[in-house]
């Protein structure tokens, strides 16, 4: 992506970019191809923050909720959703304006711990939790309805998933890809056409390997 090709080709300046005036390190970048932007989740500040791609200077800072963790930029750059870490929720911030809704799944996930957040298509979200402890907890599922109402429900088939996992959308509507990084890790297929988005593929335990990130070709055909 634009976004990696930056984080790769200029690694003081990104580093310098991604750490605030208090020392307060980025956890997770979105590139905004709409209007040429990054946005950097801040934890310890509840903000993202807001940076010119060209030259990676501050352009704005914008007040999301509780320790904003992992972020996903909608399909038409309108909207930001983070996921809100220690609040059982995902924020969900009108990109250019500072409107912020905060979608409540604090029952259909299980913890307040939300780690990760993905739009996998549009108006659907997927979000996943990372307990400190033993806690069952769920990927959960957000139909995103801001005029009819959010609908929330548990997904993955249900299975308890929960170390530090983390979600991409198959850039087809059809599939997402959930990662855990546990031992052995784990990689799951899921069908978001689903109500339920079931996982529908599962790696044999033991045969996959740094699952806490993933990235998914332009095409959809390779999961990296």
């Amino acid at each position: 992506t634009e976004a990696g090709f930056l984080l790769g080709s200029n690694e003081e300046s990104i580093q310098a970019g991604l750490t605030d005036p208090l020392n307060q390190t980025g956890w997770d970048l979105e590139y905004d191809p709409h209007r040429d932007l990054l946005y950097v989740s801040l934890p310890a500040l509840g903000s993202v923050r807001i940076l010119a791609a060209e030259n990676l200077q501050e352009v704005g800072q914008v007040a999301v909720g509780t320790r904003p963790y992992g972020i996903s930029l909608s399909a038409d750059s309108a909207r930001l959703y983070c996921a809100l870490y220690t609040a059982g929720a995902v924020a969900a911030w009108e990109v250019g304006t500072e409107n912020v809704d905060e979608i409540d799944i604090l029952d259909q996930m299980g913890d307040i711990r939300t780690w990760e957040v993905a739009e996998v298509s549009p108006d659907l979200v997927l979000a996943t939790c990372s307990p400190t402890s033993g806690a069952l907890t769920y990927v959960t599922r957000i139909a995103v309805d801001f005029d009819g109402g959010h609908t929330v429900s548990r997904a993955a088939s249900f299975r308890n998933i929960r170390h530090q996992p983390t979600v991409v959308s198959g850039g087809d509507g059809i599939r997402a890809y959930v990662g855990e990084n546990s031992t052995p890790a784990s990689l799951y297929a899921l069908d978001i056409t689903q109500m339920a988005a079931a996982i529908v593929v599962e790696d044999t335990p033991g045969t996959v390997s740094g699952t806490d990130r993933l990235a998914v070709s332009p095409d959809g055909s390779r999961l990296y």
